[in-house]
């Protein structure tokens, strides 16, 4: 009876044991994350190779065509398809406070106008913000290689981040200035003023915690911060940073998270539906560790980082933007995009990451 029983209960064991393992394997599959680098200067083997490819940082797609990635060491901004294939033409910045290019957004409204030497304009396809803290628009009609400024601050601050939003009935440009501060500006590139206290938080001035980068999502904007020194340069550190939600009035909805995995934050993005275990989570890239947290984009609950293949946190040198992709030319609305400046800046890296199914 007791060797009956023993058979048994193993028997039974073992059938619990498979259900579990068969709950636990779908999970598990849907938890790893595959790497692929597409462009580089030519530092990194196995990838195609632009010169201009420079410590990139900003990175936004045309809805309708290639991903722009803007390289402040080279002063290029460059386009590619979603197998790194190069697109023509190289695009720099004009002016005379022009500056070398950081953050970049696509502008798909007939506002925000910009002007050649020659007076022919044209809307601001895409918008550029630059480390001598100046806004140029670019648009192919008006001049396909350039984009020309359309604003330059007197106090020289670097522009670190810029997204586009509405609010009030209008659309507006978002722009970071690492010192507390998002400076905003209406259709005509005009600064507007904001309602008292908008974008402030006590909390991240007292703790020296500067605007890094904004990101709009959900009809908010998701801004990052970080040390800095008296450069505005961020200062990696273990557990440095903080994330905060705004409408796009500045009002203050919830902080995400402060410290904890996060190492001076700079790239956001919303996962889409289709993105494994972490679909619907917000992605907040560290430029101090290479790592790729996952949040619930309104509680803050941190969902661990993105896994590679051996179940190990996935880490990108020098890693900057992330975006997924826009359905078309190869960049599958799946596909998490990605920017990176290795060995301290002085390399570049353009690269993709999918989910392994």
């Amino acid at each position: 009876m007791r060797r009956l029983f023993c058979r048994t209960l193993a028997r039974q064991l073992g059938a619990f044991a498979v259900l579990v393992a068969l709950a636990i394997a779908p999970a598990f599959a849907q938890n790893r994350y595959r790497v692929t680098n597409l462009v580089s200067d030519g530092s990194i083997p196995g990838t195609k190779v632009d010169p201009n490819l420079v410590d990139p940082w900003g990175l936004a797609f045309d809805p309708y065509g290639y991903a722009w990635v803007a390289s402040p060491a080279s002063g290029a901004i460059t386009r590619y398809d979603g197998n790194g294939n190069f697109q023509p033409p190289v695009i720099r910045t004009s002016g005379p406070n022009s500056g070398v290019p950081v953050g970049l957004a696509f502008n798909g409204s007939q506002n925000y106008p910009t002007v050649n030497a020659s007076g022919k304009t044209g809307p601001s396809r895409f918008m550029i913000t630059t480390e001598a803290g100046s806004l140029h628009g670019w648009n192919g009609s008006v001049d396909p290689d350039t984009a020309f400024q359309r604003y330059a601050s007197i106090y020289i601050p670097t522009y670190t981040g810029i997204a586009f939003s509405g609010c009030c009935g209008r659309q507006l440009l978002y722009v970071v200035w690492p010192a507390w501060r998002i400076i905003v500006f209406e259709s005509n590139f005009r600064r507007t003023t904001m309602p008292e206290g908008a974008f402030y938080d006590a909390g991240a001035e007292g703790a020296n915690l500067f605007s890094y980068n904004i990101q709009a999502i959900g009809g908010n904007l998701y801004i990052t911060y970080a040390n800095h020194d008296s450069g505005r340069r961020a200062i990696p550190g273990a557990g440095s940073g903080l994330v905060n939600v705004f409408t796009p009035s500045g009002r203050f909805i919830r902080r995400i998270v402060t410290g904890g995995p996060l190492n001076a934050p700079w790239g956001m993005a919303l996962a889409p539906a289709e993105f494994g275990i972490h679909s619907n989570r917000l992605l907040v890239g560290n430029t101090g560790d290479g790592r790729i947290n996952v949040f619930d984009p309104t509680t803050g609950q941190h969902h661990g980082a993105l896994l590679d293949s051996a179940g190990n946190p996935i880490v990108i040198d020098g890693l900057h933007s992330l975006q997924f992709g826009n359905g078309v030319a190869n960049q599958s609305v799946n596909t998490l995009y990605f920017t990176a400046g290795p060995s301290n800046g002085t390399r570049g890296l353009y690269g993709r990451i999918d989910l392994i199914r």
